[in-house]
């Protein structure tokens, strides 16, 4: 603190002394009262400078500046990774409902006497990043099958999906997978 008040006396000495050699050189003419004005402003500041530091002298602009970087990284990198995992969301579930529409489109123009219902699971891996189709399952409705109803016939009637594992099926197992090369394996084909 001594050293502060050391040098704020010094620095008030050194520009009185300036602003009185500019006095003493100035010729005495209109001008000089302007002079005097800008000097006296200067004086001012070079007292006020040091007591403003005082009060501010705690304050370390390059830390703030780095802590508040720091929070907008961690922002940054939050926003980014929610931004992400939307997108990936969004994107897996356009592609699921893109391909159970072209895939139900390629069998109805292949298969036109039948009826389809396409449901494909899709998931996201990140290590490729690429989606992969886990399970295509593919409805089947024959308009040449007609089942024979009975009446009063009481039976628990429970909808469970019948696969198909007939020539019908493999050609269209087969087909999936020339047409968009998704294994056999993945894909179930049931009545509905």
């Amino acid at each position: 603190m001594i050293e502060f008040m050391k040098v704020w006396v010094v620095n008030i000495s050194i520009g009185v002394f300036f602003i009185l050699a500019i006095e003493m050189i100035m010729p005495s003419n209109s001008l000089k009262k302007y002079v005097k004005f800008i000097l006296g402003l200067i004086l001012m500041v070079i007292i006020i400078n040091p007591i403003v530091k005082l009060f501010n002298g705690d304050i370390d602009i390059n830390a703030l500046i780095q802590k508040n970087s720091y929070v907008d990284k961690n922002e940054y990198k939050n926003s980014y990774n929610e931004y992400k995992y939307k997108n990936i969301e969004n994107t897996s579930q356009v592609f699921q409902y893109n391909l159970q529409n072209k895939i139900m489109d390629k069998l109805k123009s292949k298969y036109k006497d039948n009826k389809f219902d396409v449901k494909a699971k899709i998931k996201y891996d990140e290590l490729t990043n690429s989606f992969l189709i886990i399970n295509l399952d593919i409805g089947v409705k024959k308009d040449a099958l007609i089942k024979k109803i009975e009446i009063n016939k009481k039976e628990d009637i429970k909808k469970e999906k019948k696969y198909l594992n007939d020539n019908f099926s493999r050609d269209i197992k087969n087909y999936i997978l020339l047409e968009f090369d998704i294994p056999i394996k993945s894909v179930n084909i049931y009545l509905i």
